[in-house]
């Protein structure tokens, strides 16, 4: 919740980087590895018979009607995302599973879509652009 404060804070101050990486270790990337969303990028993956899947679409309804029980949440505070990728990879000699989430949390987002994203870089109510990575355990269904 920490970080999701922080969060609301930099956005609304404008304050904090435009910029925002989440990598394996962040409370961020923790908060998302068990949301709905980050289970609809692993079912996109096994539905393509565990090949490389980009652009798996989750939208703000969605992830709204799946996330607003935890309004504190990273997930939460994300909603919907059009740009999240799956790929196999092969960490210490073992297939694993990297997950990609790209974010614009933006105006657009905090308002519900009733408004367009702040065409400023700087300020409050800048578009912050944000990336979510990690990598885990295949799914079952990929496991040979």
């Amino acid at each position: 919740m920490k970080a999701n404060a922080t969060f609301l804070f930099d956005f609304v101050t404008g304050t904090g980087s435009g910029d925002r990486y989440y990598g394996p270790g962040s409370e961020e990337v923790r908060d998302t590895r068990g949301s709905a969303g980050a289970q609809k990028i692993r079912d996109a993956f096994v539905a393509n018979e565990c090949r490389t899947t980009e652009f798996t679409n989750y939208g703000t309804r969605e992830a709204f009607e799946d996330t607003w029980r935890d309004p504190f949440g990273t997930a939460f505070q994300v909603g919907g995302f059009g740009g999240a990728s799956a790929t196999r990879v092969t960490k210490e000699g073992k297939d694993m599973l990297w997950i990609g989430i790209q974010n614009e949390a933006g105006t657009h987002s905090f308002f519900y879509h009733r408004v367009p994203n702040s065409p400023f870089d700087q300020g409050p109510g800048r578009t912050i652009h944000q990336t979510f990575g990690w990598v885990e355990s295949l799914p079952a269904a990929c496991q040979d």
